[in-house]
Parts: structure tokens; C-alpha cells; sequence
């Protein structure tokens, strides 16, 4: 009787115990919540805006995801992550060189992000927190599941319509001159179907943008080997176009010498490097130093 009791009271324990030990589980924070948060945080600090409630940030993101008004819906309605963004934005330091990119995200993001001197937004706040974070991916989620009547990818567009309300607040906020990094290695750089020129450039208005700096950039083994889009060319004279009739200023300038000597500084063997490099008069002082600062900024990271 004695050893019934004892093994009924254990039983008891580990019943009890893999009952709080289920429920911690089941409330241990997802990977995607860690990072919202975490990333919510480092941008604070790093801005010295200290006011700001990370973990609130994370609730009414995913008070977006689980809303009832997505059983209703099959493609994700851009508008409904609206108020989350303009709040976010609203901790957002004037942008003091804000650029855009359409197809050069691999190289625009971290130019910005190393050296500091221009502005994309992927390094504000809604998009430094959210960038590269897929909630459809159950791995990121701890296996929940967000989604609405399609799913969500594909057509729902769950991470696609973030985006372009983030896209559509940010290009509302940009003030003087703004530049665009266009990917140069494609046939069509400018290409209407992208965020660029459908959510965007509609928002870029006179007097509060007065000129649009287009820069094709080309990956070096592409820059003497293969033909490539100029700024001549039928696809950035529609650019132009549209964006002059905004009564925008514009210009285009093809391989910038930043861009140049940023991807040496990721590629010093490079022909084309070696080839600047050799050439003394191609290479200012100022330059330099850039090429010099850009290197340290790339082993730290």
C-alpha cells in the first residue's frame, strides 16, 4: 500500500511537471519574435530612442497576422499594416540622404548599412527590424501558422504586402534630393512591375523631392565583357520621363565611382580593380580613403 502511494504521488509530479514544463514550452518565444525584438532593441539603442516598447512592437505585428479580417481575405491587404508602420516611423530621425533601389538590394542595403552615408529602408525602423524575416516560414514561427483564406505565400502575399506599405510610408517621408540604385546587369532596370515604380515613385512629388540621381551599378566582371543598359537607353529614357513629369530634376550616372570602389574593396584582385588601382590619376585622395574606410567597415561585418 505503502509502494502504491509513493508511485502514485510521482506519478502525481511528473504529471504536474510536464504540465508547467509543456507551458513554458508552448510560451517560449518563436525565433521571429526574438529577432523582432531584439533587432526592436539594438535600433533603439543605437539611435538613443529609449522610449520605444519592443515587446509591444512584437503584439501588434502579430496582431496584424492573426486578425480576424485575414479569414476574410485572400491576398494580404497592404493598408491593414498601415497604422503599425506610421508608428513605427514616427521614432525615425530626419533621413538626411535617402535612397531608393530597384534590383540592387544585394548591394544597396549593406552600402548604406557600412558606410553610413545614405539612407534606404531597410535601415529605418520598420524595415531594419522586419528585413530579411519571412512569417511564413514555420521554422521562423516555432510552427505557427499565419495565413489568410489562399495561405500565405503566393497570392496571399503576407510578407510582399509589409513591404509595400513600408515602401509607400517611407517614400512619403523623403524630402530634397533622393538617389536609385538600379541594377545595371539587368535587361530592364527599371522595371514598373517592382516596388520601385509602382508603390514608390507615385509618391515622389515637387517641392518636397526636387531631383531623382539614377545610378547603375555593374557587377565588375560585367563592366567590360558584357553589354549592358546605359543610361541612353530606352528603359532609363522612360525613367526619365516619368520622372520629369513630376517636375523632378534628373540625372544618371552609370558605374559611380562609389559604387566602383565599394565592390573593390569586396573584390581588391578584380581586373577592373587592379586596373584603377594602376591608374593614379583615376583615384583621388578622397577616394581612397573611402575604399580604405569601406574595407574596415567589410571585415567587421
Amino acid at each position: 500500500m505503502h509502494t502504491l502511494h509513493n508511485a502514485s504521488v510521482y506519478t502525481l509530479l511528473i504529471h504536474v511537471f510536464c504540465k508547467i514544463y509543456g507551458g513554458f514550452a508552448r510560451n517560449e518565444p518563436s525565433l521571429l519574435q526574438m529577432l523582432v525584438t531584439g533587432r526592436c532593441s539594438e535600433w533603439a539603442f543605437a539611435h538613443g530612442k529609449y522610449g520605444i516598447d519592443c515587446q509591444k512592437v512584437w503584439t501588434d505585428f502579430e496582431e496584424i497576422l492573426t486578425g480576424e479580417q485575414l479569414s476574410l481575405l485572400c491576398t494580404m491587404d497592404p493598408k491593414l499594416f498601415d497604422p503599425f508602420v506610421d508608428g513605427l516611423f514616427k521614432y525615425e530621425p530626419k533621413l538626411s540622404n535617402p535612397f531608393f533601389w530597384s534590383g540592387a538590394g544585394p548591394f544597396a542595403i549593406p552600402f548604406c548599412r557600412n558606410l553610413g552615408i545614405c539612407d534606404v529602408l531597410e535601415g529605418t525602423l520598420p524595415g531594419y527590424i522586419l528585413n530579411g524575416l519571412d512569417w511564413c516560414d514555420t521554422k521562423q514561427t516555432a510552427g505557427k501558422i499565419y495565413q489568410t483564406q489562399c495561405g500565405c505565400t503566393g497570392k496571399a502575399d503576407l510578407v510582399y504586402a509589409f513591404w509595400k506599405s513600408a515602401s509607400n510610408a517611407y517614400s512619403k517621408l523623403v524630402e530634397g534630393e533622393v538617389g536609385l540604385i538600379l541594377n545595371g546587369s539587368f535587361v530592364t532596370p527599371y522595371d514598373k512591375n517592382r516596388t520601385f515604380a509602382n508603390s514608390e515613385l507615385p509618391n515622389l512629388n515637387f517641392p518636397r523631392v526636387t531631383k531623382l540621381t539614377a545610378y547603375l551599378v555593374y557587377p565588375l566582371e560585367e563592366v567590360e565583357f558584357r553589354s549592358r543598359v546605359g543610361c541612353n537607353s530606352e528603359n532609363l529614357m522612360t525613367l526619365k520621363a516619368d520622372v520629369q513629369k513630376k517636375n523632378i530634376s534628373y540625372e544618371c550616372i552609370e558605374q559611380p565611382i562609389f559604387a566602383l570602389h565599394y565592390l573593390c574593396a569586396l573584390n581588391p584582385t578584380s581586373r577592373q580593380c587592379l586596373k584603377n588601382i594602376s591608374t593614379h590619376n583615376s583615384i583621388n585622395h578622397p577616394l581612397l580613403t573611402l575604399f580604405f574606410f569601406a574595407s574596415i567597415f567589410l571585415v567587421r561585418t
